[in-house]
């Protein structure tokens, strides 16, 4: 295992199994992330025939050969890219991933790219002209497949079935961005429809007839779901909802999550037949349990919702919401006006470590720093703002143990109006998301679901 800031790697295994089979790049990162955290999964590896040791019969990690020692490798599969657009994609991708060469078909995520680093890349590829959000790099993951999806004519030709990209109930053919195509109305409805709408992602290849919506969180990101996702595969397909403006440099944030929750509505009734399943995980499961209940006042029937480690402000932690806001009002106020950068950055990473984000955070351009605090401070305010209401469905939350005081349910659930039940898995409010935590929430959900979808 090599340094994080290394993102190279070669198309080889490290070690033969038994069997003689040498595990690919692709196997020993999905076995890591069995285990690890997706921004702690390798973006390299290095064969080597033995672990050199000291004298002290200790691993000398000084003796272990530079990534670079590993070029040759990475040249047996490599394709350069051709034509002008994929040039331009491959060196952003060099730029913000810090690598030397990007071939036709790396994957941008197994070069350890992650969702603070797609933000980059996607502002970088608007810069260039190139306008393109998140999803589609979530979706498109090779410089040939984003190339293709935004029209490259010569990508295109060169390709015999790149299938369709799915969002709402709507066939998106590559060449077509997600800003092309317009909300339909519902009900045949003439009222107007925002004008970005939330971008729907498919999270997993599942083969079963069953869809999970999962809401996205308070950041407006869906890339927490990415180990739920896979957990969940044998059973439900997942569908991330993830929040207009966190992917679109155009759409503000949402300050209401009655208004936030009618919008989705409309999206998820257009994208497929109830009855629906519903989750979200932290802000997006009082997102969900609205949606719930919008759904049902409208005559659609809901299975039920899952609110993962999410919480209300109420009154015993109604006071910790507001210095949430006054810590992202504090951060917003010091980067609009001529501030020291330590006293800038100070006030950024207090938000950091209110809302428990990764230090990924820091590293994003200017720009996205401002959406990002202005995204958090529009949801802080709205679940401050928020009266839940009871769907008639079942509910079940399921609580991280080792989570902050703040997500207890007898301090953050004490004004629910309904039923509510609750369940415990081990992990704090992040690492619950992850492996190994988060196969056990992956299990309950797969219970929970199917019993109630009898």
């Amino acid at each position: 295992m090599t340094p994080p800031q290394h993102r190279r790697w070669p198309n080889r295994g490290l070690h033969p199994d038994q069997d003689g089979s040498v595990p690919t790049v692709s196997d020993l990162r999905q076995w890591c992330a069995r285990t690890l955290p997706d921004y702690m999964v390798p973006s390299l590896f290095v064969e080597v025939s033995a672990i050199p040791l000291t004298a002290n019969g200790k691993a000398d990690r000084r003796a272990l050969p530079a990534p670079e020692d590993a070029s040759d490798e990475v040249r047996d599969s490599y394709v350069e890219p051709q034509t002008p657009v994929q040039r331009t994609i491959a060196a952003i991708w060099q730029d913000v991933l810090g690598v030397s060469t990007v071939g036709l078909h790396d994957n941008f995520f197994e070069l350890g790219g992650n969702s603070f680093l797609s933000i980059q890349v996607s502002s970088s590829m608007i810069d260039h002209g190139l306008t393109v959000g998140t999803r589609p790099i979530f979706e498109n993951p090779t410089i040939f497949a984003l190339a293709a999806y935004l029209g490259d004519a010569e990508a295109q030709d060169t390709t015999t079935s790149l299938p369709a990209l799915r969002r709402g109930d709507s066939q998106l053919e590559p060449g077509h961005r997600q800003e092309d195509v317009a909300m339909t109305t519902t009900r045949g409805s003439a009222s107007a429809q925002p004008a970005t709408p939330a971008e729907f992602i498919e999270m997993n290849d599942s083969p079963g007839p069953r869809t999970a919506f999962l809401v996205h969180e308070i950041s407006g990101s869906v890339f927490s779901y990415l180990d739920l996702a896979r957990e969940i595969a044998d059973t439900h397909r997942a569908v991330a909802i993830e929040a207009p403006a966190y992917g679109s440099p155009v759409s503000p944030p949402q300050h209401d999550i009655c208004a936030i929750a009618r919008q989705y509505s409309r999206q998820i009734i257009e994208h497929s037949p109830g009855p629906y399943t519903l989750a979200g995980y932290s802000f997006g499961g009082l997102i969900a349990l609205e949606i719930a209940c919008t759904l049902e006042q409208e005559g659609h029937r809901v299975s039920s919702v899952a609110l993962i480690d999410s919480y209300l402000a109420d009154a015993g932690i109604r006071d910790i919401v507001k210095e949430d806001l006054r810590a992202l009002d504090a951060a917003i106020e010091a980067r609009s006006v001529d501030r020291p950068e330590v006293e800038v950055r100070r006030a950024v990473e207090t938000v950091v470590h209110r809302f428990q984000l990764t230090e990924g955070v820091l590293e994003l351009r200017a720009s996205e720093i401002d959406k990002y605090l202005r995204i958090l401070r529009a949801h802080t305010q709205a679940s401050l703002d928020y009266h839940p209401r009871a769907p008639r469905c079942p509910v079940r939350l399921l609580q991280a143990t080792e989570s902050a005081d703040r997500f207890r349910e007898r301090r953050a659930w004490s004004s629910y109006p309904g039923q509510l039940e609750v369940t415990s898995h081990y992990g704090d409010h992040r690492s619950v998301m992850h492996m190994p935590g988060v196969a056990s929430v992956a299990r309950d959900l797969a219970e929970f679901w199917t019993a109630e979808a009898r």
